[in-house]
């Protein structure tokens, strides 16, 4: 009986080390799948990052192509009175077609050609020589293009095709618009007699009675790829590009690792005019965990795990979250502005070469010019805001001379200071220099000048003062005889999309300047700050490194610069 009794607790002392085991083991595979977890959202975290920027960067090269062929449209508009069926007239259009296309190729990088097909034939293009097995075809009798051609007639909107072997060899992005103009234009029996189409041709009825013909721009695809940056990325992260034909992910995969689709990868969405391609992208790099190391204090570790996991898990979803709105947003706006704004700059820059404009009607092109280019500054600071924040801020720190810049600056926004009545007071005339990179420099000054012009009241005054710090800095204030702000809504400044003055909706802006700024400074190792008294005025100030000043030129510490007057 007593060997009886003595066999459980025999039993226990032997499981318990096994038990032991068991549970530091499992642990451990617990621990081992949290550290794999962890650094999974952090590398989704930097892909959606760097998903973010390239996508961006591919819209941004991409529209700006498109802008050609809203030009193309508005040229064949300015040419109407020609009747291309007469051979003077129809030298004189292929003449302003020539002048015209050797500008925008000017203007525009990555245009292989742009071409026009009165009643879908083409006859006119640019670079014939290198495209001259093109010239003469009949996209409508071709059936290999005839689907698409009439899709584009008929949709009454831009088509782009592509990537997409040309006839002429080589491949390229194809945009292509159809051209509308007076009713009648388009004839069926002119194709019936010319041998196009029969009677009972049926694709002959859906083509309207005001289409003109096509305007076509073929897009170097690999120039392309170059301005959108997808030739320098990281050899340690695989990407791809699918959706050929703007399919998104029903169509294929033309650029990258076609592998990447096939395994777990994060994607993004490039917003096309009609139709979406898909940016995936997979890091390749190997995961090394630190689990083992993690059993020596698996008892305090055990009762926490759950916690800590399911509390990692909703921070990865809220980030993920976070970052598929901004990206919605950024994909979103690039389309929806963009579209619109290659229309503006594209016909307000045909426009402006008409000799014929009167002088209002020249003032009134040159009004839709600004704001098309006030536009462009918007998107573009929203496109700054997400380099800032995705860490790609490429900067050239160098040795820069301030007053010239701030002279600059002061002289551009002259005009806006004028018509408000505005005194604009530089004494920054002292030979400093800084480190800084001279672009970025310009842009960070240049938006706090237009804040103190903008929200400055009438026949007030801006004073630019600088000096240097003990600390080895040149710092450079701006006062003005604003409003000024309350103590409570300083803490709000310089945060993104945040602004103060949204009663005084007649001020353009979004918010994010003043963060842009900050970030700006930040990254060339300076620093900004403000100080303000309502109704009396503000004093913004941003410091740089300073490299060398004259030895004529005083050295003061912040604390004995000159208080601000107003």
């Amino acid at each position: 009986m007593a060997i009886l009794f003595r066999l459980p607790g025999r039993l226990r002392r032997d499981r318990l080390p096994l038990a032991v085991l068991l549970l530091g083991l499992a642990v451990t595979t617990g621990l081992g799948l949290y550290e794999q977890q962890a650094t999974d959202t952090k590398q989704d975290e930097q892909l959606l990052n760097e998903l973010s920027r390239v996508s961006a960067q591919i819209e941004q090269a991409f529209h700006q192509r498109l802008s050609v062929i809203t030009g193309l449209e508005a040229f064949v508009h300015s040419q109407q009175d020609l009747d291309l069926r007469l051979p003077d007239q129809e030298k004189l259009f292929f003449y302003r077609f020539n002048r015209f296309t050797s500008a925008m190729e000017k203007q525009v990088p990555g245009i292989l050609s742009m071409q026009l097909a009165p009643g879908a034939v083409l006859q006119y293009m640019s670079n014939q020589a290198e495209h001259a097995g093109a010239l003469g075809h009949d996209l409508l009798v071709d059936d290999n293009r005839r689907t698409q051609v009439l899709q584009t007639i008929t949709a009454r909107s831009l088509i782009v095709a592509g990537p997409l072997t040309l006839i002429q060899g080589g491949e390229a992005i194809v945009a292509r618009k159809a051209i509308y103009t007076r009713p009648r234009t388009f004839q069926p029996k002119d194709f019936i007699e010319a041998g196009r189409a029969s009677h009972d041709t049926e694709w002959l009825q859906q083509i309207p009675t005001d289409f003109w013909g096509l305007a076509t721009v073929l897009i170097d695809i690999d120039e392309l790829y170059s301005a959108a940056g997808l030739n320098a990325l990281p050899d340690q992260v695989s990407y791809a590009l699918r959706g050929r034909h703007g399919l998104g992910h029903e169509g294929d995969i033309f650029w990258g690792d076609k592998t990447v689709f096939d395994q777990n990868s994060v994607e993004i969405t490039v917003a096309l005019p009609a139709g979406e391609w898909v940016l995936a992208a997979r890091d390749t790099r190997p995961v090394l965990g630190w689990s083992t190391l993690l059993v020596l204090i698996i008892g305090a570790l055990v009762s926490v795990f759950i916690a800590y996991s399911i509390r990692q898990s909703l921070e990865k979803r809220h980030f993920l979250a976070v970052s598929r709105a901004k990206t919605d947003f950024l994909a979103t706006m690039s389309h929806e502005l963009r579209t619109p704004l290659n229309a503006i700059l594209g016909f307000s820059q045909l426009l402006q070469h008409d000799a014929e404009l009167n002088e209002d009607q020249r003032d009134s092109v040159e009004e839709i010019s600004r704001a098309g280019h006030h536009l462009l500054a918007l998107v573009n600071d929203v496109l700054d805001l997400v380099k800032i924040e995705s860490g790609h801020l490429d900067l050239l720190i160098q040795d820069v001379q301030v007053a010239p810049i701030i002279a600059d600056c002061c002289s551009l926004l002259a005009p806006a200071a004028q018509s408000n009545q505005i005194q604009l007071n530089n004494d920054c005339q002292g030979p400093w220099s800084v480190q800084a990179d001279s672009t970025r420099f310009k842009q960070a000054f240049l938006n706090l000048l237009s804040n103190a012009i903008k929200y400055n009241n009438r026949g007030g005054r801006v004073d630019i003062h600088c000096h240097t710090t003990s600390e080895g800095f040149l710092r450079i204030s701006l006062s003005d005889t604003g409003s000024g702000i309350s103590t409570e809504r300083m803490q709000q400044l310089f945060q993104p999309f945040n602004r103060l003055d949204m009663k005084n909706s007649h001020i353009e802006g979004t918010g994010i300047g003043l963060a842009i700024v900050k970030s700006l400074i930040t990254n060339m190792n300076g620093r900004v700050g403000a100080t303000s008294t309502p109704n009396v005025g503000s004093c913004f100030w941003l410091e740089l490194p300073l490299v060398s000043v004259s030895s004529e030129t005083n050295t003061d510490d912040a604390s004995q610069a000159p208080a601000p007057k107003f």
